[in-house]
């Protein structure tokens, strides 16, 4: 179990890190943690537990769909929790990350603070994803 929790770590650290501005570093409360720029993306827990960061209408929305819960110590807050197990789990996480680097990606490259994310089509890579419609239609409402 152990070694299969650490190739889950290795393969989304893999993914995420190839994200433009995305930076990994240990989390403060152990795993690992993805970062763009001062914003935390989510981390990954050793246990094979996921903390991933979101707009509080889109965390709604995420729980609502049944994609992950609420989070296991702040259930009111903008962040979901997400257990890595069973089949599709990482590609689930990867994309539930994904979500939250093009939340936080769209919201930077407006500000015109990351030059590296003004090339993102996020209204492409956010269809790209296939998630519920109402995920979709509170990351739209999100970002104007």
């Amino acid at each position: 179990m152990a070694s299969t929790s650490r190739s889950i770590a290795r393969r989304v650290e893999a993914a995420a890190s190839g994200w433009p501005g995305v930076t990994v570093r240990d989390h403060r409360f152990g795993g690992r943690e993805f970062r763009l720029g001062a914003r935390e993306v989510g981390h990954l827990h050793d246990d094979r537990r996921a903390d991933v960061a979101y707009p509080r209408p889109v965390r709604d929305a995420v729980v609502e769909a049944g994609l992950a819960g609420p989070h296991h110590l702040f259930p009111d807050s903008g962040w979901v929790t997400y257990r890595v197990d069973g089949p599709g789990a990482t590609e689930r996480l990867l994309d539930l990350l994904r979500l939250s680097y093009l939340v936080h990606a769209a919201a930077l490259a407006n500000r015109g603070d990351h030059p590296e994310l003004a090339a993102l089509d996020v209204p492409v890579e956010l269809a790209a994803l296939g998630l519920p419609a109402t995920v979709t239609a509170a990351v739209r409402a999100r970002l104007g």
